[in-house]
């Protein structure tokens, strides 16, 4: 575990989560980095979700609930969440997924480690119910590759994310509906390094009931913008604004073709998770879901033990 070191203010951005948000909090409370404070933005839900975040609210000192009074977006809550983030680093965590417990640890010694970097992100699961696919999705660790790539899709996925609150200070905020971290790291890279640790920190999870399933379409057009964005605001990539129009056909593909075209154009790799990639999987879907105290590495977690079954879950 640490002791003390610089505090890291997790947002984390919520609607209609109710079914999820504590396995969420159960994995950044089971966090071996201890300056941690997290702050969960209720976005309008109307399924209990807030009620599932008062229970943890009055066992954890380090977790605070902010209310929306209706529905009014993601980046508006996680805005919201970071104007009164006490951290010198920042990490939008969405409430649907989960963090591996040694996740916050290792990016704040590779910030500590590496002042001109802006944003650290990381190699994660890849869980999607609906395929059946589990994997580990990894993209290029150096700026250099990051940047040159950046006109093709965002290099550094949102919820991997460590920001470095100096460097959003001097950037901004996240100001689209819709692949807003794109957004925000193209903005980012104008003035800051970006990078990614290789290892996977982060689980990643997709279903019918997922944020990443939802306005898909409006979603695909944004990353077309996105790319033109990156390749003016950082000269770089032009040519591979000639594929983006190939998301809008990419939607529509069988599952196997899909596979074939994110090998052949994506920069993020794809692999199938190893074995000792899955111990470690296993391992933090186990403290997730509150049936394990236990992580990585042998290594006794902080978070309490929690009944699996949340108030609304």
């Amino acid at each position: 575990m640490s002791e003390g070191g610089p505090l890291v203010s997790v947002v984390v951005p919520m609607h209609d989560e109710a079914r999820t948000v504590a396995e969420a909090l159960r994995s950044l409370l089971a966090q071996s980095y201890d300056s941690v404070e997290i702050i969960v933005v209720d976005d309008g839900s109307t399924d209990g979700s807030s009620t599932v975040v008062r229970a943890f609210t009055e066992r954890h000192d380090r977790v605070r609930l902010l209310e929306n009074r209706t529905n009014v977006g993601q980046s508006f809550a996680r805005n919201r969440g970071a104007m009164v983030a006490d951290g010198e680093y920042l990490v939008f965590h969405d409430a649907d997924d989960v963090s591996t417990p040694d996740r916050i640890g290792k990016q704040v010694a590779f910030m500590e480690a590496n002042p001109d970097v802006g944003v650290v992100g990381s190699g994660y699961y890849y869980l999607n119910a609906l395929r059946g696919e589990r994997t580990v999705r990894t993209r290029p660790t150096d700026d250099e590759t990051l940047r040159r790539n950046l006109a093709r899709e965002s290099m550094v996925n949102l919820g991997t994310a460590m920001y470095r609150w100096s460097a959003l200070d001097e950037t901004g905020l996240f100001e689209e509906s819709h692949l807003e971290g794109y957004d925000l790291l193209v903005r980012l890279a104008a003035d800051h390094e970006i990078a990614n640790l290789a290892e996977p920190l982060y689980v990643y999870r997709v279903d019918d009931g997922s944020m990443s399933r939802r306005d898909e379409r409006r979603k695909k057009a944004a990353l077309v913008r996105r790319g033109v964005q990156a390749a003016r605001t950082l000269g770089v990539g032009y040519w591979n604004l000639l594929l983006t129009p190939g998301w809008f056909a990419y939607m529509y593909l069988p599952d196997r073709a899909k596979a074939t075209v994110r090998r052949l154009f994506s920069p993020t790799d794809n692999e199938t998770i190893t074995d000792g990639h899955a111990t470690k999987l296993d391992r933090t879907l186990a403290v997730a879901r509150g049936e394990t105290a236990v992580v990585s590495d042998g290594e006794t977690a902080r978070v309490d033990r929690q009944p699996v079954t949340e108030p609304g879950a």
